[in-house]
């Protein structure tokens, strides 16, 4: 949307006026100004707030240079669409009539009818109506294109938004309210998967848990939460499988009136299989996935690994590994695939055997122990201590 800049307007203004003057029979500069009046009486900005933006006053003669001051002045102060200025003789002067257009603002903006989720925040937020911004009909429009979006990924396809504004015209506020007919709230149809093969389809469909416990009681309705949770257990099981690499992106939402039921078409891209495993040491491949932040990025880089072989040696260093060194290599196969190996060098296990605290003026030293996360060695809970959190 392309809109005038206030100093553009002003300027539109200014010639227009300057033009009339021009054009009429006599030239009103230089006479005195007899009369100062703003149209509509009722201004957005207050009486001595408008006698302070205007660089003359009554009595003083008609200087077209202040004029087009005065209107950039009122411009500036962002209250103004549109202004205009006529000129009257009137004795031996000139009356000043000013008259303008107010801007108007957004207020409030609210929602009605429709069951959670989505929830009334989550609607105004989609709606992109942010309260303080210059209001203007058409984004009306978008805002109902946004709307309609929002309540599509949720599940109501059939939804009707009917926008109605209030003015208020003391605050030059516009208060918005999108009454909402949501209609049925789709359920999900069988996946349309892309990319991988018939019977590796089957069981991703059954991680996404969009049916209820297993499809023998059908399948679930629609939400946005859960329509993300399942693309993302798509995400994990392919990781399981040493598919770091691999994508999943949500094509559509493919809705059938007939059936009230949408088709998820998804497009899965495995990418090549990369194994990250540790040598020299016992690591679960669970805890191997928490340490190292590939599996959560779902990428393959230096910094990643790096940061995973600092995780690994504060993990064993938690244990008592104070000298714990951690090496990686990674190795390129065939076919595009990866191998990242973390070497661990423990070293000599420590045990923590006495806490001194000194110094301490204000507290007793139990309340400090308590407070950190460490703790001396004992016979069966902590045989070596506890180091940190």
């Amino acid at each position: 949307m392309i809109r005038a800049s206030p100093r553009l307007v002003a300027a539109l203004a200014w010639l227009y006026f300057a033009g009339a003057l021009a054009a009429a029979n006599e030239d009103y500069r230089n006479l005195p100004i007899l009369g100062i009046a703003f149209v509509p009486e009722q201004q957005p900005l207050q009486s001595e707030e408008l006698s302070k933006l205007l660089p003359f006053k009554i009595g003083d003669k008609l200087d077209l240079a202040a004029l087009r001051l005065a209107i950039e002045h009122m411009h500036s102060t962002g209250r103004y669409l549109e202004i205009a200025v006529e000129a009257e003789r009137q004795g031996e002067g000139v009356a000043l009539k000013f008259v303008t257009k107010g801007t108007w603002f957004i207020g409030r903006v609210s929602t009605d009818g429709v069951h959670e989720p989505p929830n009334r925040g989550q609607l105004v937020s989609a709606s992109k109506l942010h309260l303080g911004d210059e209001f203007n009909t058409a984004d009306l429009r978008d805002a109902t294109v946004n709307l309609k979006a929002k309540l599509e990924a949720n599940g109501f396809f059939e939804a009707r938004i009917d926008p109605a504004v209030e003015y208020d015209s003391s605050r030059q506020q516009a208060n918005i309210d999108f009454r909402i007919v949501p209609g049925p709230r789709a359920k999900f149809n069988l996946p349309a998967v892309q990319g991988v093969s018939p019977e590796e389809t089957q069981r991703l469909i059954g991680q996404t848990r969009w049916k209820y416990f297993g499809g023998f009681l059908g399948w679930k309705p629609i939400n946005e939460t859960r329509v993300q949770r399942g693309i993302e257990r798509l995400r994990r099981s392919l990781a399981k499988q040493d598919y770091l690499l691999s994508r999943v992106t949500l094509s559509s939402l493919d809705y059938s009136a007939a059936t009230q039921r949408a088709t998820p078409v998804l497009t899965i891209e495995r990418g090549p299989k990369v194994e990250v495993r540790a040598s020299g040491v016992k690591l679960s491949s669970s805890r191997l996935r928490q340490l190292v932040p590939v599996f959560q990025e779902q990428s393959v880089d230096r910094d990643l690994l790096v940061e995973g072989q600092r995780n690994i040696q504060a993990h064993f260093q938690a244990q008592g590994y104070f000298q714990a060194r951690v090496e990686f290599e990674t190795q390129a196969l065939t076919g595009g695939r990866r191998n990242v190996t973390f070497s661990v060098d423990r070293g000599e296990r420590f045990r923590l055997a006495q806490l001194l605290i000194r110094g301490n003026r204000y507290f007793t030293g139990e309340t400090i122990r308590e407070r950190l996360s460490l703790q001396p060695a004992t016979r069966i809970r902590y045989r070596y201590g506890k180091f940190n959190a």
